[in-house]
C-alpha cells in the first residue's frame, strides 16, 4: 500500500499517531481545496492559481518527511506532464487541468494522482456518453460532442505512449 505521507519517518509507537494526524488533515485539506476550487470554477470557468499555489503549499507543509516530500513532488511531476501535453495539443486538455494536478499530486503522490488523471478520463467519457444516449439538446449537446472530441483526439495522438506506459 503506498501512502503519501511515509510512516517509516514516524517511527512506531506513538510517533504513528503523528503519521495518522498528517495523513487525515492531508485528506481533509485536499477536499477542501476540491470543493474550493470546483465551485469557483463552476461560476467562473477559470482555475485561480492563487487558489492552487495556497493548497498546493499546503499539501507541501503536510509531507511531514523527505520521503513523503519525494512523492508529493513525483506527483507534481504528473500535473507538469499533464501541461505539456496542453502546450503540446495546443490545450486539448486545458492548463488549468495541468496545474489542478500538480496540486493534486502534491497531496498524492505519483501513482494515486496518475489514479485520478485516469479515473477523470474514464468518468468525462461515460457522462459523454451518457449525455448523448438521453439526447440532450442545445448547448450541453455541443459541450459534449467537444468533449468527445478532445478524448479522441487525446487517445489518437498518446494512444501508443499509454500502452507503453501500461507495459511497464
Amino acid at each position: 500500500k503506498e501512502n503519501h505521507l511515509s510512516e517509516e519517518a514516524f517511527g512506531s509507537g506513538g510517533d504513528g499517531i503523528v503519521f495518522e494526524v498528517l495523513e487525515v488533515t492531508s485528506k481533509i485539506v485536499l477536499l477542501l481545496a476540491l470543493f474550493v476550487i470546483a465551485g469557483n470554477d463552476y461560476k467562473t470557468q477559470l482555475l485561480e492559481m492563487r487558489q492552487l499555489l495556497v493548497f498546493g503549499v499546503l499539501g507541501i507543509l503536510l509531507c511531514g518527511s523527505w520521503s513523503a516530500l519525494y512523492q508529493a513532488m513525483g506527483g507534481a511531476l504528473l500535473g507538469v506532464l499533464v501541461l505539456i501535453v496542453a502546450w503540446c495539443s495546443r490545450e486539448s486538455i486545458g492548463f488549468g487541468d495541468g496545474w489542478l494536478f500538480v496540486m493534486t499530486g502534491l497531496f498524492l503522490g505519483f501513482t494515486r494522482n496518475l489514479v485520478l488523471l485516469f479515473g477523470t478520463f474514464v468518468l468525462a467519457g461515460l457522462f459523454a456518453i451518457g449525455c448523448l444516449m438521453l439526447k440532450k439538446k442545445g448547448k450541453n449537446n455541443m459541450i459534449v460532442r467537444d468533449l468527445i472530441n478532445k478524448l479522441e483526439n487525446f487517445a489518437e495522438k498518446y494512444s501508443d505512449t499509454l500502452h507503453r506506459l501500461s507495459k511497464t
